[in-house]
């Protein structure tokens, strides 16, 4: 979860100092792109509620800048990109999801806005699922990042 760290080249640096010679750390992150459908509902929800809408700037760690930022670290880096998909058939999980990002979405901490948002969210996504033959797919790309220290000899 290094995109929710406010200062992630500070947060490797950190990491590479504890790991011991010829240790390897494991960094995966999503790409900037990842989720569209699941962005665009996040956005129709906001502006239903008259809030800011959410921009799709770069993540401070994300698939577009990250093996730059573990580089800045570690001497040697292997990326492996993957590309897939989420898929749901019912409208809760994607409730969920989203309902996990309202502090991130910078929604007010109000339990009766929040339900009722929840509320709206069902309701859309159910007419989303109904549009599409019950299944709801959003495209995916994440990477897997191998750093490794160097040995000392």
């Amino acid at each position: 979860m290094l995109y929710h760290v406010k200062d992630v080249e500070k947060t490797i640096q950190g990491f590479y100092k504890v790991i011991r010679s010829g240790g390897t750390l494991l960094a995966t992150t999503n790409s900037k792109v990842s989720l569209p459908r699941i962005a665009e509902m996040c956005n129709n929800m906001l502006d239903a509620f008259d809030l800011a809408k959410t921009s799709p700037a770069v993540s401070p760690f994300c698939l577009e800048n990250g093996k730059e930022i573990v580089s800045s670290a570690f001497p040697t880096v292997e990326e492996t990109v993957i590309h897939n998909a989420l898929v749901f058939h019912h409208a809760t999980p994607i409730v969920n999801y989203i309902s996990s990002m309202f502090p991130s979405l910078n929604i007010p901490d109000n339990m009766y806005l929040q339900a009722e948002m929840k509320e709206w969210l069902t309701e859309e996504i159910n007419k989303e699922l109904s549009l599409h033959n019950g299944i709801w797919r959003d495209p995916k790309t994440l990477v897997i990042y191998r750093c490794k220290k160097a040995s000392i000899c």
